[in-house]
């Protein structure tokens, strides 16, 4: 598991961006703090370690075929992971004449807890795609679980991305949702984070990207 927080601090970029005036009421007034941070390097997570052809020739498949790695993110930097991505592998067995189906792999992004939240796209529990400049406010779906990555013969869908895309996040304070976004890109089985943004005024909304 690598630790995002203590992951070469020494290179981590935090950025506190402070506009005088204090919180107002209205979500999309430009008077917020937004606590950025840019991993450099990216932070990698990855549970393969190549890919190769299965012996009959079904196609490709992840080695090792059972493994599991994760990271953690603190969003606003207070020393409480806030999120976790989890990269998986594993064998199950479902066909004799398709052997490539029996193996599986998945990445899910969580909350640390049920208030830590991820935007919701159309299809089940995946991770809604945000564009750089959308808006992330309330009127997405939510919930503290769901899929960047899935590849399950049993499973009654699929779902996975290439390149990079923005997830929403939000995270329930005593006063209200505080609002962000983490930015992503995929390449292969590889998961690199690159950067991430959070409004520190509760209720108020946030462009992917914003800082």
């Amino acid at each position: 598991m690598i630790n995002i927080q203590k992951y070469n601090l020494g290179l981590l970029v935090v950025s506190f961006i402070f506009i005088v005036s204090a919180c107002r009421t209205d979500s999309h007034e430009d008077d917020a703090v937004i606590i950025h941070t840019e991993y450099s390097p990216a932070v990698l997570l990855t549970c393969v370690d190549s890919v190769i052809q299965h012996p009959s020739g079904c196609g490709m498949i992840p080695v090792p075929t059972d493994s599991t790695s994760s990271i953690q993110i603190d969003m606003d930097q207070n020393g409480t992971f806030d999120f976790s991505i989890t990269c998986s592998t594993w064998y199950q067995f479902v066909s004799a004449s398709g052997p490539c189906a029996n193996y599986n792999s998945s990445m899910i992004i969580s909350g640390s807890s049920d208030s830590n939240e991820i935007a919701l796209g159309s299809l089940y529990n995946t991770a809604k795609d945000f564009e750089f400049g959308d808006e992330i406010f309330d009127e997405n779906s939510w919930f503290h679980i769901s899929t960047l990555q899935l590849h399950v013969a049993t499973a009654p869908f699929q779902t996975d991305f290439v390149d990079e895309k923005y997830v929403g996040i939000r995270m329930r304070s005593s006063v209200g949702y505080q609002y962000g976004w983490i930015l992503l890109e995929k390449i292969g089985f590889k998961l690199y984070v690159k950067s991430s943004g959070i409004q520190t005024c509760p209720t108020k909304a946030i462009q992917a990207g914003q800082f």
